[in-house]
């Protein structure tokens, strides 16, 4: 008879021994897998939430992103636009013909010179030099808004600046207001009419155009003008409005303008005479701030120099006699010398040939002195018609 199997007590052992440890091992692997099935539903679910989510709420499209987009832009760089009637009615198209024919009924376009605004309804238009390119064998002429070719009798230059005043008789045009950069801020939307009678917007980049560090100056020009970011085929004689379609400046070439204060300083002399006259001092200058005072004077004024060969004071000036090189001019009245007050634009803001008081800065003495204002008369020329008669001038 077998003897029964009796097992190893060793091996006996070593299973209890063992097998507490092998089952927690799997049942911790059971409880990892559900974990990660778990976080993974988890996530899938929510996921899936997010996306009904998403189908339930108005989300703007990439076409809306974009007009939106464009509004904005639109709506920050068009302004409301001026009338754009009494703008081109107002405006004057300049042309050069040959000085001794007749006029020809069609002008081409590679003849006109510039462009000129009525200033009054019974003939007178400003422009600029520019715009009249006078020889002995050319004759400007004027095409008005209702396309009809009219001659010009008489020219008026402003003897300090780049001004000149233009008459046609029997012009029937309309009036822009005017209105004066005061008030202006850099970066203010302007308008010009272009040629083919649409409006161009201009942005101001500054109200007045400062000369470069040393830049000797003159009392008897104009030293202001407006700098703008504009196309440079803006003919010159160009009128320059704002929103309200006032009249705020005059193109010199294509970025820049004289302020409107320089055409309307020339207007009284010129209704009353015919001829520009302005008020002038006879010297040349630079800014005070450019020079290194001490700290008890003040830096505002402008200080009298030469320039080049040009003495400092010319011999016509009324101070020729009461001023010297190095003086320093602080105030013309009670109105101070300053960057934005400059002394060519005070002094026409006198009646012509006005006595008037000068603070000034003598010798390192400051003093007093009352002056009458020197003058000047700009050139005028008359125009002649041709000897051939002109039946399409009217």
């Amino acid at each position: 008879m077998p003897k029964p199997h009796t097992p190893d007590p060793t091996t006996v052992l070593e299973r209890v021994m063992r097998g507490p440890l092998e089952q927690p091992i799997r049942r911790s692997g059971r409880v990892g897998m559900i974990l990660l099935i778990g976080i993974v539903g988890f996530v899938a679910g929510l996921s899936g939430g997010l996306v009904a989510i998403s189908f339930l709420l108005p989300t703007p499209s990439v076409i809306d992103g974009i007009t939106l987009r464009r509004n904005r832009n639109a709506s920050s760089v068009t302004p409301a636009l001026p009338a754009l009637a009494p703008i081109t009615a107002s405006v004057v198209d300049l042309f050069a013909v040959d000085g001794k024919a007749e006029t020809p009924a069609l002008l081409p376009l590679a003849s006109r010179t510039g462009r000129g605004v009525a200033l009054t309804s019974d003939g007178w238009v400003v422009t600029v030099r520019s715009s009249l390119p006078l020889r002995p064998t050319i004759r400007p002429v004027a095409v008005t808004a209702d396309r009809k070719i009219r001659r010009i009798d008489r020219i008026a230059f402003d003897p300090i600046s780049d001004l000149a005043f233009v008459h046609i008789p029997d012009l029937q045009a309309a009036v822009l207001p005017l209105r004066s950069r005061t008030g202006m801020s850099i970066g203010a939307t302007l308008f010009a009419p272009t040629p083919d009678g649409g409006l161009i917007p201009l942005t101001l980049r500054t109200i007045v155009a400062r000369d470069t560090m040393g830049t000797v100056r003159s009392s008897d020009r104009w030293g202001s003008t407006i700098a703008l970011h504009a196309p440079s085929d803006t003919p010159p004689g160009t009128p320059v409005v704002d929103a309200d379609g006032a009249m705020v400046g005059i193109t010199t070439d294509g970025i820049h303008a004289l302020p409107i204060d320089a055409v309307t300083s020339a207007l009284p002399p010129l209704f009353a005479d015919g001829i520009v006259s302005r008020n002038v001092l006879g010297i040349t200058y630079r800014d005070a701030s450019e020079f290194g005072f001490s700290e008890r004077e003040s830096t505002d004024g402008v200080v009298i120099v030469r320039d080049g060969r040009v003495p400092a004071i010319r011999s016509t000036s009324p101070l020729v006699s009461r001023m010297s090189e190095g003086d320093v001019l602080l105030a013309i009245g009670d109105d101070p010398l300053t960057a934005r007050r400059l002394l060519p634009e005070l002094l026409q803001e006198y009646p012509i040939g006005a006595s008037v008081t000068i603070r000034a800065r003598h010798e390192r003495r400051e003093v007093t002195i009352e002056v009458p204002l020197g003058t000047v008369k700009g050139e005028v020329l008359v125009v002649a018609e041709p000897a051939a008669q002109r039946r399409n001038v009217e």
